[in-house]
This record gives structure tokens, sequence and C-alpha cells, in this order.
């Protein structure tokens, strides 16, 4: 594999693994907001 091709995948596998983290944040959000909401009315 080439440093280019090996780099490629680090930086691939880096967006992926942000992006799984920023649905989880998301998701965390979106609950206590829904609670918070219930709790409104």
């Amino acid at each position: 594999m080439k440093q280019e091709e090996i780099y490629s995948t680090e930086v691939l596998a880096e967006t992926g693994a942000i992006a799984i983290e920023n649905a989880k944040i998301y998701e965390r959000i979106k609950k206590h907001y829904e609670s918070i909401m219930r709790g409104l009315y």
C-alpha cells in the first residue's frame, strides 16, 4: 500500500469516527430536549 493510500484510509476512518460520535451526541441532546419539552407541557 502506498503512503498516500494509507493516509487516505486514516482520514476516512477518522471522519467516520467523528460522524459516529456526532450522531451519538445528537441523539443524547435530542432525548434531553424531548424530556424537557414533556416536562413543560
